[in-house]
């Protein structure tokens, strides 16, 4: 029994193994609209939580054998101590590997059948790149378990939770731009990860495992009371905040894997994107179509990002990157709407009155775009025809664009 309770006995990885499968099949979405390849790097990026924090238990489990009123192994087993604690955390490694590669397989399977085109040389890599950072979950795990004991295995899941979550809810500073390295954002269809992306997480996960394996070893070779961290540790650490820093100014995230551009003819607008986007840009193009002629401000032309370069724009198609169809198309009906109100123009010189007014002309668009014609028992704006409206849009154009109508123009 002592054996088949260590963290690295075959049935206990077969378990974990199992474990980070079943987490990947369960909450891996199937059901996304249009199915695009783009989405496999992002679940293995977005969906591996429960992988991250079972490798952390497991390692903290690895590392407790070690940890603080063990016998530090000796000169005896004739391996140094690094190559040791390496040896024991890979088969952690492994078995994270390949739990995470066999639950991903429903999720390819209906990619295959149903995502356009193939996978691309950035998300090939991205997710490649993706299940390989699992590694640094088990050797944090490890080096907690190795530096504080029982302790260790208590706060592995605590820190690994925290290094997932944290640093992503601080808004308006610099870590929030770090937010690519924790997973959230869904870029849209036809868009894959940057391949200087990819290779910066993985040169900073070797950097910092690195560190952890020399901060576990120093922790079992230097007697109580004459320890010094080693230089190698720090220079690793440090190289790692280093990289991340400088590369999540440089590199970029995500780029377009067709660079062309097609467009929709409506009556009142020219919708153009990337061939990937076009599904959606289709669904929601009724509803902006509609906006533009209850404005009167047609004909104009709006591009996705992936399109620009290629078309001139009067206004920029965004919001399409959402987890579904419904999602992509309200977001991207609500930024029209926006910009046709003036929204985009409202900085935080921009009086709270004017603010407001832009914001309820959105609204009133929208609704507009929905059912044509004054609004029961509306008042000023709400209360004029279609065609007084679109005068009245016509006259104050100047100011909406910005941001500078009154409150009193809509009443």
């Amino acid at each position: 029994m002592r054996r088949l309770s260590a963290a690295h006995h075959p049935l206990s990885l077969a378990v974990l193994a199992l474990l980070v499968a079943l987490s990947f099949a369960v909450e891996a979405p199937r059901d996304w609209p249009p199915a695009d390849w783009g989405r496999l790097p992002l679940t293995v990026r977005d969906y591996s939580v429960w992988a991250a924090v079972l490798g952390a238990v497991w390692g903290a489990v690895t590392g407790l054998r070690h940890g603080p009123g063990s016998v530090a192994p000796g000169r005896s087993t004739g391996r140094s101590i690094p190559s040791l604690l390496a040896g024991e955390v890979g088969s952690l490694v492994v078995a994270l590997w390949a739990g995470g590669v066999i639950g991903l397989v429903p999720l390819t399977i209906t990619l295959a059948r149903g995502a356009p085109g193939s996978l691309g040389f950035g998300d090939a890599l991205a997710t490649v790149a993706g299940i390989a950072l699992l590694a640094l979950w088990p050797i944090l795990g490890m080096a907690l378990g190795t530096l504080l004991g029982r302790w260790g295995v208590l706060l592995a899941p605590l820190v690994t939770l925290a290094l997932l979550f944290l640093p992503a809810q601080v808004r308006g500073t610099p870590l929030a731009s770090i937010t690519p390295w924790w997973g959230n954002g869904f870029p849209a269809p036809g868009w894959e990860m940057a391949w200087p992306a990819t290779l910066s997480r993985l040169a900073v996960l070797a950097l910092v495992a690195g560190a952890l394996l020399l901060l576990a070893a120093w922790r079992l070779a230097t007697p109580r009371g004459a320890r010094q961290l080693p230089a190698s540790a720090l220079a690793a650490g440090a190289g790692a905040v280093a990289l991340a820093a400088v590369s999540v100014g440089l590199r970029p995230d995500i780029v377009t894997a067709s660079g062309e551009a097609v467009c929709l003819e409506r009556q009142h607008v020219t919708l153009c994107s990337a061939p990937e986007e076009q599904q959606l840009v289709a669904a929601a193009s009724g509803s902006i179509d509609a906006m533009v002629g209850a404005t009167g401000a047609g004909p104009m032309t709006l591009a996705t990002e992936a399109a620009a370069s290629h078309q001139p724009t009067d206004l920029p198609l965004r919001g399409l990157g959402q987890r579904d169809r419904s999602s992509a198309v309200g977001t991207v009906t609500r930024g029209v709407a926006s910009q046709l109100a003036g929204s985009s123009s409202c900085g935080p010189g921009v009086a709270q009155g004017n603010m407001e007014a832009s914001t309820d002309l959105a609204e009133e668009i929208r609704r507009r775009a929905a059912s044509p014609g004054p609004a029961e028992k509306g008042t000023g704006a709400s209360a004029l025809s279609v065609e007084e409206f679109r005068a009245w849009y016509a006259e104050h154009r100047s100011e909406i664009k910005s941001c500078r109508l009154g409150p009193e123009a809509l009443r």
